[in-house]
């Protein structure tokens, strides 16, 4: 048994209990499809104080949905963990492959995003993305690997989009000076 499956299994005979089971999958399902996330983009681009981060954080979704889903997922097509085994999921079983795992992606892309702008909800997202990730091991649908790998592309999406809108607004400001 693999050193990953120890570790879900762990999940399953030490935490797992009726209140828990029901936790976990209402956090979970607040990153179905990402769309907290989106909601929360878009509720602050509404905002002209927090648009930039509103921004950020809907860009770097797109992006990290797009390096997860058709990038790295049909590269690796690592099966989910509960493939093969005889056992009921509390969760409808989840199509596709199982690396990176898609929730953390845009969980950790859209808290990143709110942290490295600076945005005082960064914080309470960053926990909220650390659930979700942690929710999808406990309902045995992603390997731990999977959830650090949507830690990884999840944040460093989110720093290129950064990059990015940090390079906009210094070329932005220069051709304004010029003026």
């Amino acid at each position: 048994m693999s050193s990953e499956l120890i570790i879900l299994d762990w999940i399953q005979n030490h935490l797992r209990s009726g209140w828990m089971d029901q936790v976990m999958v209402w956090i979970t399902s607040l990153g179905d499809h990402g769309m907290i996330w989106i909601f929360a983009g878009l509720l602050l681009c509404l905002s002209r104080k927090y648009r930039k981060a509103g921004i950020w954080l809907l860009i770097s979704l797109e992006l990290s949905s797009f390096a997860s889903n058709y990038v790295l997922k049909p590269l690796f097509m690592r099966p989910r963990p509960y493939e093969g085994l005889m056992m009921n999921l509390l969760i409808p079983a989840p199509g596709g492959y199982s690396f990176p795992s898609g929730h953390t992606t845009s969980s950790f892309a859209a808290a990143s995003a709110l942290v490295m702008a600076g945005n005082p909800a960064g914080i309470p997202a960053l926990i909220l993305a650390a659930l979700i990730a942690f929710s999808r091991m406990y309902l045995y649908v992603h390997y731990p690997a999977d959830i650090l790998g949507g830690v990884v592309v999840g944040t460093v999406c989110s720093a290129a989009v950064g990059w990015v809108i940090d390079k906009i607004g210094k070329w932005y400001k220069l051709k304004k000076e010029r003026r």
